[in-house]
């Protein structure tokens, strides 16, 4: 070009927009906009350990690690998530100035660090988000996110979150908002985040294993127990747990939780997992209250909705507390029905609906925990027979109850539910447990080698099944660990269902019942989460598959045929019906 020309192509260039492409989320290939989280973790407890050479410190052992989780959505049991959206590791809080002595592993000093972090590249998306970001100080630097089995914080660690006042931790998690990508397309930073880490974790994952009563019929229905006064709360959790006994009628039988003996440790050693199983302290699985919302009634608040704030007292059970008025206690047992082998990615494209059931542990007949600690012991765990079937993947509100054919009208009528044989197949158990802080106590008891006054719930956890008990993740399996130890609800002839009132389809918005007690639960289920699977109805059963035990278990499915207007994936067969709310079944010919 003559440069002569040049300031009349600047000239022309000015009258005119520049063309911009669109971004990589709207089709074009411009990079999508992302926020930069900024802050600082603070952290308050003991002195770090070193590696020493000689005599002299060379390396601080040890790393924060922060993750990142939906707010409304944490990990269970205050939500369902199984993982982290994001995973970030902070380094350089300590210096070797800082470190504990050469060969000295543990102190009572308490010193104060902070680091500043800056987290990049958080997603935008097209709507608003919201999240909470919690972490922990992994003091013996025995992390290691890629497995399910060594993620989590051990004894020794160091634990907290971001929170909304460092001084009162009762105000709870900081929200952070974020708005959708069209409303910051410049990017955003988002800062003053303070991550405070200052509970130390007194147990170590409560590694367990089931024993041979893992099996509930898909017929079982749910009938509480009868006392002179009414219902009889300690007695349905005996009969609850009654109904997984292998060998029926036994006195005493049902689903245990047996803590991993301390004869397995070179096992879980070779294959990378630092667990301490021979101590009777950190190893011990502690029986305390779940308190992670406050219930409130009509008359304390304008709306009566509980809200997920801590308020010192035991929360209900999420599915016995408000018909049986059961508290909910540590260790929590979440069941969670797996696709078939192989099957996962067709059952998220399908949008199969999640399956929970909720255990608790044996409770005595004033409804307190039959034991403070378990060492060494199984733990007796009762499965409710109701499945919580979620239409949308993390909504509470799309939660439909399936009660099998046979569970009394009083238990269906009135409220939101479904009666059908509960959803058969392989339940994978997560079982939490643990606490952090507090002060160790001395046993009043012979079955308990401590407790602990003022601590909290931890956090921690242990799955079934996971990377121990498959031999083509490590070469030092653990029995007890694998596919075939898991929980199973098992196929079996089921009557047609009593006729029963549940309630159906919200008129409006969503509206919330509440007990005497002011313990919330849906009344009716919102159109959005019928919609959600609409491509479901219809769609014929899946063939059973045979389980270890000569039983079988419903299939998931093998194809994708086609695509819905809503957008899920039509599979050629659902292993288990959608509820009538959403999927009304047509009256017989006459």
């Amino acid at each position: 070009m003559d440069r002569r020309l040049l300031p009349f192509a600047l000239a022309l260039l000015a009258c005119n927009d520049v063309p911009q492409d669109d971004f990589v989320s709207q089709g074009g290939i411009s990079p999508d906009p992302t926020a930069i989280l900024e802050g600082s973790v603070l952290y308050t407890g003991p002195p770090p350990r070193c590696v020493y050479e000689n005599g002299v410190a060379q390396r601080v052992l040890g790393r924060v690690a922060l993750t990142m989780f939906e707010y409304d959505n944490p990990p269970p049991p205050e939500g369902s998530a199984s993982s982290a959206l994001n995973l970030m590791f902070v380094e350089g809080l300590f210096s070797t100035r800082d470190c504990l002595p050469d060969g000295v592993t543990t102190s009572d000093q308490r010193l104060t660090r902070s680091v500043a972090f800056r987290w990049p590249r958080v997603t935008l998306g097209p709507a608003a988000a919201s999240y909470q970001i919690r972490g922990f100080y992994d003091y013996d630097e025995d992390m290691l996110p890629l497995f399910s089995v060594s993620r989590l914080p051990t004894a020794g660690d160091v634990i907290g979150a971001a929170v909304n006042d460092v001084r009162d931790p009762s105000k709870g998690l900081l929200r952070i908002a974020l708005p959708r990508v069209e409303e910051a397309e410049d990017g955003l930073i988002y800062g003053g985040i303070t991550v405070a880490l200052a509970e130390v974790v007194r147990t170590e994952r409560p590694a367990f294993q089931l024993d041979a009563n893992r099996t509930l019929s898909s017929a079982q229905p749910f009938i509480p127990a009868l006392g002179a006064m009414g219902l009889d709360a300690a007695g349905s959790l005996r009969g609850f747990r009654s109904n997984t006994c292998a060998t029926p009628g036994t006195a005493g039988c049902g689903l245990s939780l047996s803590p991993l003996p301390a004869s397995l440790s070179p096992l879980l050693a070779a294959s990378g997992v630092a667990i301490d199983l021979a101590d009777p302290i950190a190893s011990a699985f502690y029986s305390a209250p779940i308190d992670i919302k406050t219930v409130n009634r009509k008359s304390d608040t304008n709306s009566g909705v509980d809200t997920p704030v801590p308020d010192g007292k035991v929360d209900p059970h999420p599915i016995l507390g408000a018909a049986l008025g059961i508290p909910w206690f540590t260790p929590a047992v979440l069941l969670q029905r797996l696709p078939s082998p192989g099957a996962e990615l067709r059952e998220a494209a399908a949008r199969i609906p999640r399956v929970l059931f909720v255990g608790t542990p044996l409770l005595n007949d004033d409804l307190t925990p039959i034991a403070s600690s378990f060492v060494e012991a199984a733990i007796p765990v009762a499965v409710p027979p109701v499945a919580a079937v979620e239409l949308i993947t993390g909504r509470s509100e799309c939660r439909v109850p399936y009660f099998a054919p046979g569970t009394p009208s009083l238990v269906t009528n009135g409220r939101l539910s479904h009666c059908a044989p509960l959803p058969s197949g392989r339940y994978a158990v997560n079982v939490l447990a643990g606490v952090a802080g507090g002060v160790q106590a001395p046993s009043t008891s012979g079955e308990s080698p401590a407790t602990f006054t003022g601590a909290r719930y931890s956090g921690q956890s242990w799955t079934l099944p996971n990377e121990l008990g498959n031999p083509l993740q490590t070469n030092s399996v653990v029995a007890g660990q694998g596919l075939d130890d898991t929980f199973l609800v098992q196929d079996a002839p089921v009557a047609q269902c009593a006729a029963s009132m549940p309630n159906g389809l919200c008129a409006e918005g969503l509206e919330i019942i509440e007990t005497a007690d002011g313990v919330d639960s849906v009344a009716c289920l919102r159109r959005e989460c019928c919609e959600y699977v609409a491509h479901l109805c219809g769609v014929p059963a899946c063939p059973k598959e045979p389980t270890a035990n000569g039983g079988t278990i419903a299939a998931s499915p093998t194809s994708i045929t086609a695509t819905h207007a809503n957008g899920g994936g039509i599979p050629n067969c659902v292993p288990f019906e959608m509820p009538t709310q959403c999927c009304p079944v047509a009256a017989p010919a006459p």
